[in-house]
């Protein structure tokens, strides 16, 4: 049982950082499409 409890916790959390580097990459792209 702890297994699949510790995989969920892993992927929410690469879920999350994948989101925030997503969001992040998405937001320098804009901004160097704007400033150039």
């Amino acid at each position: 049982m702890q297994k699949p409890a510790s995989n969920k916790v892993f992927a929410v959390i690469f879920k999350n950082i994948d989101f925030i580097f997503g969001e992040s990459f998405v937001i320098n792209y804009s901004f160097g499409i704007m400033t150039n």
